[in-house]
């Protein structure tokens, strides 16, 4: 049980739809309602930070987006953007 909740699971919602889908409800799935967080205009800014003369980290990078953008992406989003 500790593990669902760590992965923002609540029981209810698992039995739920365990009950209606059966053992394939519990293969876990992006939310429907989810939306991309990255936009182009992010990674614009990206480009433009990392051509600076500095080394940037991650946590560096992160706070600048969510100054430029007001959006805090997660440290696993920012690394794979980084990565195309």
């Amino acid at each position: 049980m500790v593990r669902l909740a760590g992965q923002g699971w609540a029981v209810l919602d698992v039995l739920k739809r365990f009950l209606q889908e059966g053992t394939s409800g519990l293969v876990y799935r992006k939310p429907s309602e989810a939306e991309a967080k990255f936009t182009p205009e992010m990674e614009a800014f990206l480009r433009t930070c990392l051509a600076e003369d500095r080394a940037w980290t991650i946590p560096q990078l992160q706070e600048a987006v969510e100054g430029a953008f007001g959006v805090r992406l997660g440290r696993t989003t920012l690394h794979h953007q980084l990565l195309r």
